[in-house]
């Protein structure tokens, strides 16, 4: 048995491999139909989380340069840091800082009024708890600024930052901008990233305002940072400025690091549905969001849904075989995708839940390199 064991893993990694998939597709699968009603039965694993009214902002007329907004919950350790980091730049371009208190059971709240009391550029709404999303949502309500930038309340901002983010805002003539950033370790040193950029935080970049008046963070999902790949990476003009101008402190707790032991990973799917969602009610072409849907239906939701069981995860694998029908009618005429994102489109068309797998891993060690 153990022998026959050997062979037919032997057997599945080879067709599993990039070189032979086509040809094993071709000769023992054939396209399997949508289940109809899957996204509906994941529910019952994970909910989906309430979906919110969109918003539609009237702002008044702009009074400074930028608005920092900085979404402050349990972090009495790192806030003055953080917002010295701010308060600290130079530049010449005014800026506010927009800092909501997201109902902190700390002393972080009396903390940033001591800070407002001190400083007429900080400002301060205090609020029930709502999560990240939550109080970055009321901070872009809350600004004043023509541009807007975010700031998680355990990092900070390095020297010259709003000056290298607006400069190139300004110079560019783009909608947003996306600068590199350093990490922090547990000592507190400083560390280049290599290469650029793949983070896909809102922090570290520039936005003009026009981008949030009717756009939000999605609120009680995890993964709300999907945003800025799922629709404004797709919608609206970017550039890219080399320069580190954010530590970044990478908490081992956080839901990047945890969502894996939890099943509201699922979050990844019901948050990529949801912006697809956007993307059609706005009248954009969802057709541009297809490579990065296969992304997130691929390594991304396998590696985020690891606390799922079998049965769950090949149910998961079947709601975003629905989704994507929905959105993307089937596979005729779709861009063919850099490998090895091709074989995981490829295997979610057919309905192949093991080459699935299989292909998820290989893109898996792809996105680690």
């Amino acid at each position: 048995m153990n022998v026959i064991r050997k062979v037919a893993n032997r057997t599945f990694c080879l067709l599993g491999s990039p070189s032979l998939y086509p040809l094993s597709r071709s000769l023992f699968h054939s396209a399997r139909p949508i289940l109809l009603g899957s996204t509906t039965a994941l529910e019952a694993v994970s909910p989906r989380p309430a979906r919110e009214p969109r918003p539609f902002r009237e702002w008044g007329v702009s009074s400074v340069d930028l608005s920092v907004i900085l979404p402050v919950y349990r972090v009495e350790r790192w806030l003055s840091p953080c917002l010295d980091s701010i308060l600290s730049q130079e530049s010449a371009y005014s800026f506010e800082v927009v800092a909501v208190d997201d109902g902190s059971p700390d002393s972080c709240g009396e903390m940033l009024d001591s800070y407002a009391g001190r400083d007429p550029r900080v400002h301060v709404l205090h609020q029930r708890n709502r999560g990240l999303s939550g109080a970055r949502n009321a901070g872009i309500d809350a600004a004043r600024g023509r541009a807007l930038t975010f700031v998680d309340s355990d990092d900070v901002m390095l020297p010259g930052a709003i000056r290298s983010l607006m400069g190139e805002f300004e110079s560019s003539s783009c909608d947003f901008v996306t600068a590199s950033y350093k990490t922090i370790d547990r000592e507190g040193i400083f560390h280049p990233i290599e290469g650029e950029r793949k983070h896909g935080a809102p922090w570290a970049r520039v936005y003009d305002r026009e981008i949030w008046r009717h756009l939000s963070f999605p609120e009680g999902m995890w993964f709300e940072d999907t945003v800025q790949a799922m629709y404004i990476d797709l919608v609206w003009r970017g550039a890219y400025v080399d320069v580190p101008v954010y530590g970044y402190r990478d908490n081992p707790t956080g839901i990047t690091n945890t969502a894996g032991a939890s099943k509201k990973g699922i979050d990844n799917f019901w948050v990529t549905e949801e912006l697809l969602r956007w993307l059609r009610e706005d009248g954009k072409d969802v057709g541009l969001a297809y490579s990065q849907t296969i992304k997130q239906f691929g390594p991304i939701g396998v590696d985020r849904a690891a606390a799922l069981s079998g049965g769950e995860m090949r149910l998961l694998f079947e709601a975003c075989r629905e989704v994507l029908a929905e959105y993307f009618g089937g596979p005729n005429g779709k861009p063919k995708l850099d490998d090895p994102w091709q074989e995981v489109a490829d295997a979610l068309w057919l309905g192949d839940y093991r080459f699935w797998r299989v292909a998820c891993a290989r893109a898996s060690r792809f996105l680690a390199k």
